[in-house]
């Protein structure tokens, strides 16, 4: 009994899944919209795709009234039955009779003293729709096979055939085509694709070497008369054996002794050696890790008197085994003030193919400078007026301090030095009222020095502000040997007196005072002869006088020659 109802119930669900495909297949085939839906009767006819079909209604279904049971569908040498609830497929049309029954409001339909059935007619328009799929950009591996696919989807209602093409670069090695046919270096194939069918084919390519290409295909299928064509265009690239990554701790330093590390990586992805040669220079090397030091001489300006600059070149040259990681660095130190190239040269040697990689990035080494300050109460004035005139210079570092500060005014012909200049302070050099000089041109007045920082690596600053004489004309003043290295930092006569009474000695004499007391060794005679002399110059003449008096004592006390 047990397996009477087993038996039972296993029929009842085969029978619902019957039906349920009945219903599915139904649905498919009336989802599409039709392109003829109406009623027809014996005699009219159908137009579709320039051909005219006559409808016969044929047999009775023996009803009481008699109704058709099929419908004969004639014309151009064309002759089917459909029957009743029916669909047929021929071509790229499917014919489907649907229904029939009287119309009585039909009255043209008496034939006779008989009314003829009113047949319902359906016709849809069935066509494919191909669907390609590949990837377009194909990443190679040296001498490692690569496997293509080309996916090929009917998503219309109709069977057709696709021929495909693709015709690849020689270079290439083809084989194990699967479903399709190689000649030379083309791929060809004739894939049969039935209403929703899917087929894939295969090939397989291999290079030796990492040359990039690009090619075409294309695919072409036909139905009703119509040719479909598409191309595509295929690219390929060839993954390097290694891979090259830098790094900088950081870029730049606004500190002196600061520490910063370029690393170099290089990973070998094969499992063959790689023949590695990596160059780095820099100027500011404090240490090196995996590298040599070896010493670079260049000649300057192909002098053959043998004029040299000489650096230093931090060098590998070996081999990085298979999947093996090497990391190269060099740290640098914030020793001076400046932009400090690091220039990397490597040359990596893979399967007898050579490959080259260079890049430039900066150390970026700066400081906030010493600035000079000049204030006056006038920017015009007459020739016979006296002008109040401020100067000053602030360190603007909040870290740095600065030694061996050298000053001098023009036209006042004073000068001052310090041993040093703290983080974030001012020193007060000039506060008080000159009269104009006598002359034809208008007044320049110029605060220019030196300074050097504690690597002892030498600053200039120059300050000039102009002061516009009435009836005079400007002159051009020629400072050959002062760089201007700060902004401009004049002010107006409106600013002139609250910034006097906000500046005093008091800020700078704890720590600072002027010479001749605290002039280092050979540093005031210098100045001296300069003074003493200065009546036989030009004044442009004067400050240029006076920066090579200083540069002759940085080079003695330092031992410059």
């Amino acid at each position: 009994m047990q397996k009477y109802f087993n038996f039972l119930s296993i029929t009842f669900v085969s029978i619902k899944i019957f039906f349920l495909l009945i219903i599915l297949n139904s649905y498919l085939v009336y989802s599409l919209d039709p392109i003829i839906s109406g009623e027809y009767f014996t005699g009219d006819n159908i137009t579709i795709n320039n051909k005219t079909l006559f409808i016969i209604g044929t047999d009775s279904d023996g009803s009481y009234w008699n109704n058709y049971s099929a419908v004969i569908f004639q014309g151009n040498n064309v002759l089917f039955k459909v029957n009743k609830g029916k669909c047929k497929k021929i071509d790229y049309y499917e014919y489907c009779f649907e229904d029939s029954y009287y119309n009585w409001e039909k009255n043209f339909t008496w034939i006779g003293r008989v009314l003829e059935p009113s047949m319902i007619i359906k016709i849809y328009y069935y066509t494919p729709e191909i669907v390609f799929e590949r990837n377009e950009s194909i990443e190679l591996e040296y001498n490692r096979p690569k496997v293509i696919d080309l996916r090929f989807k009917n998503n219309g209602n109709r069977e057709t055939v696709v021929k495909y093409q693709e015709v690849l670069p020689y270079d290439f090695l083809i084989s194990n085509c699967v479903d399709c046919t190689i000649s030379i270096n083309k791929i060809n194939a004739n894939i049969k694709l039935k209403a929703g069918e899917e087929k894939t084919i295969y090939y397989t390519i291999t290079y030796l070497g990492y040359k990039n290409f690009s090619w075409n295909m294309n695919y072409t299928y036909t139905y009703d008369n119509n040719v479909i064509k598409e191309f595509k265009t295929i690219t390929s690239s060839v993954k390097i054996p290694y891979e090259l990554t830098e790094s900088l701790s950081q870029s730049t330093s606004s500190t002196l002794g600061e520490i910063s590390t370029y690393t170099v990586s290089v990973a070998n992805l094969y499992e063959t050696p790689l023949k590695v040669n990596i160059s780095i220079m820099n100027e500011q090397v404090k240490d090196y890790y995996g590298l040599v030091k070896y010493e670079n001489k260049i000649q300057e300006n192909n002098n053959a008197q043998g004029n040299y600059q000489y650096s230093y070149v931090y060098k590998y040259d070996g081999l990085i085994g298979p999947l093996e990681t090497k990391n190269f660095s060099i740290s640098i130190e914030s020793s001076k003030i400046g932009v400090f190239p690091i220039i990397l040269d490597a040359t990596i040697i893979a399967n007898n193919n050579i490959f080259t990689h260079r890049s430039n990035k900066t150390y970026n080494v700066s400081l906030n400078p010493l600035v000079p300050f000049l204030i006056t109460d006038k920017e015009v004035a007459d020739p016979n007026d006296t002008i109040s005139l401020i100067a000053y210079l602030k360190n603007t570092d909040e870290k740095q301090q600065y030694l061996y500060v050298y000053a001098h005014l023009l036209p006042l012909d004073n000068y001052w030095t310090f041993n040093s200049i703290s983080p974030g302070k001012e020193i007060l050099l000039y506060n008080d009222t000159f009269r104009i000089p006598d002359g034809d041109d208008d007044l320049y007045i110029i605060l220019s020095g030196v300074y050097r920082t504690t690597n002892f690596q030498e600053q200039k600053f120059t300050l000039k502000k102009i002061i516009d004489i009435r009836g005079r004309e400007p002159k051009t003043i020629h400072n050959s040997n002062a760089e201007n290295n700060t902004q401009s930092n004049e002010t107006s006569a409106d600013q002139s007196i609250e910034q006097k009474n906000n500046i005093t000695n008091e800020q700078y004499s704890d720590e600072n005072s002027q010479l001749p007391q605290e002039t280092p060794p050979g540093l005031s005679q210098n100045l001296e002869d300069t003074q003493n002399s200065k009546g036989k110059e030009k004044k442009e003449d004067f400050l240029e006088k006076i920066i090579k008096s200083i540069d002759s004592f940085i080079k003695r006390l330092f031992g410059k020659k």
